[in-house]
């Protein structure tokens, strides 16, 4: 019998007893033991009735009785009998006022027996028959509460479940007997295995020694498998012997020529090497089955992986797409077979994207017969990138002329309207009722210009114009008019208390907006978020906050929201960089920016699950802040003449409106020649204006600085005061063009009046 045979019928017999041991076991004590649980736990059920019966009346009774049959499935039923056997409470309504007069019911109802004093110890548990089903039934005596007998508790276990219980016992210890057969056969397969392998191996290495091979084996001769071993040796001994010789010889000529071919190898591969690592593009080679024999590094950093990493891997694997599949046949390639692929996206195993083209084209070899393909790919994330961004600035530049144009014809129109509020207010009285609407009227005509400002930070650039404002009050109305229309709620921590800032209020606001409605994006399902603020005073600066020693006011914007990852949190402040599907990746790149101008601090703290917080530093200031809501007062009234280059005709009209109620005399000019030419008749006649109004954008001509040019030529001491709807930019460039002061758009009489007398004044 041969070793194989031997060492699986020990296994079986093995397994076979073993399984048999267990289900002895289980048939004569674990099943026992088990109905003797079930048994037990029925006779705490009755104790259980026993107790709560006095307290309980019979509905309750009976409600207790359902209950505990329909959550315990080990329970058949449950009734209560009086003395003469009749069902006072029964798990089953139907059968309350049914006789049980079974002799054991009877005995345990009317004689207060229990069940081991009705059936001897020595008997089985009696059983009975419910609705087809065979029960034991667990008798007890029930008492009220003075000792009187008064009938008995009767619940019936389910030999059904007990039977089922049991059959599940068996199946589980079948299922589990067969694995283990199982377990035990491939236990002694894999030892068989490794046993006999080696032998088989060893025999095949002799018969390989036939052919050719001479290394020495040696084998001790057996009865067994293993004599096959020695035979096989023994007869291939004088073999080997012949054919040392020349096989030595032969041997000492090959390795001549493998160790010459090898250096030639050697050389070539270098300058392989080399020309392949200093092309920038990647250069992959494949067989006629598309596996890749060699690659260069630039290849392999497309996908973030070492060159190596590459040699044996399909190509389709590489470049992501079926093409060996889809697109090209072994049979269908030749000389002028050419695959292209453009703007293609791979995937690096960092889970980073990268935007190639890719070229294959056959290889020959001296015959001219095909053996593979040469794949170059370009990686063009860069370039595209690059083209992204150049289209996301043009569309950037447009919208900042679209808002900026806006923003000029809104604020000519409220330049109409503000002067025209100013002119009603002068020649109302005092006393006339409709002087507060017009108080009314001209502080939202303010607030109008405050919300074209806020367009007009979406257009400009340039130098920042700042001026002292209290940070509660911007805190405040800033926020809330970023929060405008949002599904979340604020929580406001601002100390009245806080120093003033000296800040360009429409910049400021874009970070603020900006930072809310990140907040806001967070937290998709709505939630809440925190704004705080608080004085702070920096001794001691350090790496982690690159502030200079002084006074800042910090704020801070919380959100609930799933914060950010941590492989996010070097790059957020990156240009163009956004985790947001239709996100820019400007926002907090911007913010950065902004506050960097105005010598503060902008940082964050996030935490994955909590939330992000971003905090805010900005230098105090000491000077007092202006209050912009306050309308002023009536304005003072001078005289003069002034001459005026206005675009919009309704702004001349109210424009001349207001001069004339000042008390100046005024001529509107309707372009530049008509400018010069007032301009000129003046000095002739010496009748001198003494200013010049020119609006910036004014039709007649768009190079503003030829007309101031023009105007100081003939009189270097002109004074000139420019007029705009745009941005505030113009604040920081009208000087050098030559004005002597500025009006922004929109403006009233008081606004015109203060101009005309700073500038007559110096």
């Amino acid at each position: 019998m041969k070793i194989k045979t031997k060492l699986y019928l020990i296994i079986a017999i093995i397994t076979l007893l073993l399984v048999g041991e267990i289900l002895l076991t289980m048939n004569f004590i674990t099943i026992p033991m088990q109905r003797k649980d079930i048994v037990e736990k029925a006779w705490r059920h009755a104790y259980t009735v026993q107790e709560l019966a006095p307290m309980l009346n019979q509905a309750q009774m009976q409600q207790l009785a359902s209950d505990m049959v329909s959550r315990d499935p080990q329970l058949s039923y449950l009734l209560v009998l009086n003395r003469d056997g009749k069902a006072i409470v029964h798990s089953e309504p139907d059968r309350v006022g049914m006789v049980f007069d079974d002799a054991g019911t009877l005995s345990s109802a009317r004689y207060g027996k229990s069940l081991q004093q009705i059936y001897t110890r020595d008997s089985d548990q009696p059983y009975s028959n419910h609705r087809g089903e065979k029960t034991i039934d667990i008798l007890v005596p029930n008492y009220d509460q003075a000792g009187n007998h008064i009938g008995a508790i009767n619940i019936g276990i389910s030999m059904e479940y007990l039977g089922q219980m049991a059959r599940r016992h068996y199946l589980a210890f079948g299922i589990g007997g067969a694995v283990l057969l199982l377990m035990f056969f491939l236990a002694a397969k894999k030892l068989y295995h490794d046993i006999n392998t080696p032998l088989n191996e060893t025999v095949r290495a002799i018969r390989r020694m036939k052919s050719g091979n001479y290394d020495e084996i040696n084998i001790e001769e057996r009865r067994d498998e293993l004599g096959l071993l020695a035979c096989e040796f023994n007869s291939m001994a004088s073999r080997i012997a012949e054919l040392m010789a020349d096989l030595k010889e032969a041997h000492e000529e090959l390795e001549n020529r493998v160790k010459q071919r090898t250096t030639e190898l050697a050389a070539e591969k270098e300058r392989l090497d080399v020309t392949l690592s200093s092309i920038g593009e990647g250069v992959v080679s494949t067989g006629l089955d598309g596996i890749i024999v060699l690659s260069n590094e630039a290849a392999a950093n497309i996908v973030a992986v070492n060159s190596n990493e590459l040699i044996g891997k399909n190509i389709q694997d590489f470049l992501q797409v079926p093409i060996w599949e889809a697109d090209l046949n072994i049979e269908m390639i030749n000389r002028d077979t050419v695959i292209e692929l453009s703007n293609h996206r791979i995937l690096a195993k960092d889970g980073s994207e990268s935007l190639v083209d890719a070229k294959g084209s056959p290889i020959q070899n001296t015959t001219g017969q095909v053996e593979g393909m040469v794949w170059v790919i370009r990686d063009i994330t860069e370039k595209q990138r690059f083209e992204e961004e150049l289209i996301k600035a043009a569309k950037l530049e447009s919208l900042g002329i679209l808002a900026g144009g806006l923003a000029h014809d809104f604020n000519n129109l409220l330049t109409v309207i503000a002067g025209n509020l100013s002119l009603a207010r002068m020649m109302s009285e005092e006393t006339d009722s409709s002087g507060e609407f017009l108080r009314e009227a001209e502080k939202a005509t303010l607030q109008a210009r405050d919300l074209a400002q806020q367009l007009l930070t979406f257009s400009r650039g340039g130098e920042t114009i700042k001026k002292t404002v209290s940070t509660t009050n911007f805190l405040r109305n800033s926020i809330n008019f970023a929060l405008t229309g949002a599904n979340v709620s604020c929580e406001f921590i601002i100390p009245e208390q806080l120093w003033n800032v000296e800040i360009d209020e429409g910049r400021i606001s874009q970070v603020l907006n900006n930072l809310v409605i990140n907040a806001i994006q967070a937290m998709p399902d709505g939630g809440s978020i925190r704004i705080s603020a608080e004085n702070v005073d920096i001794d001691n600066p350090d790496e982690k906050l690159p502030l200079a020693a002084g006074k800042y006011v910090r704020f801070s914007i919380a959100d609930q929201g799933k914060g950010i990852p941590e492989k996010y949190l070097s790059r957020i402040f990156d240009p163009y960089f956004t985790t947001k599907e239709n996100g820019s990746g400007l926002g907090l790149a911007t913010s950065q920016s902004i506050i960097h101008q105005h010598g503060g601090y902008l940082t964050y703290d996030s935490r994955v699950g909590e939330g992000t917080v971003f905090y805010v530093y900005l230098p105090a200031s000491q000077r007092e802040h202006e209050n912009k809501d306050v309308i002023p007062t009536l304005p003072l009234k001078g005289q003069g003449r002034i001459l005026v280059l206005e675009s919009d005709k309704s702004v001349r009209r109210v424009l001349k409106d207001m001069l004339v109620s000042l008390g100046y005399e005024v001529d509107i000019a309707q372009d530049r020649t008509e400018l010069m030419d007032l301009y000129r008749n003046a000095l002739q006649s010496d009748i001198k204006y003494m200013a010049v109004i020119i609006d910036l954008t004014f039709q007649g001509n768009k190079d503003e600085s030829k007309v101031v040019q023009s105007l100081l030529s003939l009189d270097p001491e002109a004074l000139l005061i420019a007029s705009s709807g745009y941005s505030t930019e113009q604040l920081v460039s009208y000087y050098k063009m030559g004005f002597a002061a500025f009006i922004k758009k929109p403006y009233g009489i008081k606004d015109l009046s203060e101009v005309l007398q700073n500038l007559i004044d110096h």
